[in-house]
């Protein structure tokens, strides 16, 4: 009679704990599913928290860099330090030439741009050596446009003469008011 009760009592609790797993599974499973969503959101955090460390260390890093390229930059009331430079240029290299400036400024990103219009005649040479020293000058000038003949018209006696009339239009790079 004992085994008999302890047998029952053994398939009781056994029945119990079958019982008693199969309603906890459910929240087990729910534990763990929330646990594997709360473990990908901390792993993205922790990733973005890192991209946003990296962003904030390349914006300083931007902000510096800036800050030299518009200490490079001229104030536009010194726009014509540029235009010396330019003349000085063509006359080292026997030209004769004519820059025109125009009054409009030219957005190019934050920095403004003076548009000029630079006209020169004399010897192929003479203009690819003013090109060269153009394009190593200290102040920030872009060439926009390249235009040339390779025979002019005489001002005096109209008559035609061998060499290169050409116009390149350039951008002068200023500074912004406030940086």
């Amino acid at each position: 009679m004992l085994v008999i009760r302890l047998g029952i009592m053994v398939v009781v609790l056994a029945v119990a704990i079958i019982a008693s797993l199969q309603w906890l599974q459910p929240m087990v499973d729910q534990a763990l599913s929330q646990n594997e969503v709360k473990e990908a959101e901390y792993a993205t955090a922790k990733l973005a928290d890192q991209n946003l460390a990296k962003l904030e260390k390349d914006f300083q890093a931007t902000e510096q860099s800036r800050a030299v390229l518009f200490d490079y930059l001229l104030p536009q009331s010194q726009v014509f330090r540029v235009i010396d430079q330019l003349e000085k240029i063509g006359r080292q290299n026997n030209l004769a030439y004519k820059i025109d400036v125009q009054n409009n400024l030219v957005a190019l990103g934050r920095a403004q741009m003076v548009p000029a219009a630079i006209n020169l005649r004399g010897d192929k040479n003479d203009i690819a050596r003013f090109l060269s020293a153009l394009e190593r000058l200290r102040y920030p000038v872009v060439e926009q446009k390249f235009d040339y003949e390779t025979k002019y018209l005489t001002a005096v006696s109209g008559e035609v003469r061998e060499g290169v009339n050409a116009t390149v239009t350039v951008l002068i790079g200023i500074a912004p008011e406030k940086y």
